[in-house]
């Protein structure tokens, strides 16, 4: 049975592919579409419009996926357990993924990717991590204490 539809299988199997391919970059195209809304809608503010915006995005509140110090904490547990240099984003999809998030979502990864950073040169400052950055500027990350 398997070889009767494999013709139909494999055609389907790329069709698949190539949607899923066309909803990332449509995902990619919508996230570029709103960020440059809202900047156009902070620029009309910072301008003194006050009227009424077709579909204006409401600002939206920053999201809290860790509580006071619960980041620091994560992120010193997990430089211990792996016990090896990694990167800001490698940190960043283990908590994205911890959370049960799309990994996909290039937006909110970038957002917590940058979260991530700054806790980790805070970190730095308090003498907690150290950084290194190899040729490439690639930065990677190790625990200290």
């Amino acid at each position: 049975m398997q070889r009767e539809y494999g013709t139909v299988i494999t055609g389907l199997l790329k069709r698949r592919q190539e949607q899923l391919d066309e909803r990332f970059r449509l995902q990619d195209r919508i996230a570029v579409l709103t960020n440059d809304l809202d900047a156009i809608d902070r620029v009309l503010d910072s301008m003194g419009y006050a009227g009424d915006l077709a579909h204006r995005t409401a600002r939206a509140d920053r999201l809290v996926l860790f509580y006071r110090k619960e980041l620091r904490q994560y992120l010193l547990d997990t430089m211990r357990r792996l016990d090896e240099p990694v990167t800001s984003r490698s940190l960043a999809r283990g908590i994205v993924s911890k959370e049960g998030k799309d990994l996909d979502d290039q937006r909110f990864m970038n957002e917590v990717v940058a979260r991530v950073s700054r806790a980790l040169v805070v970190m730095r400052d308090q003498k907690l991590v150290a950084s290194h950055r190899d040729p490439a500027r690639k930065t990677t990350w190790r625990s200290i204490v």
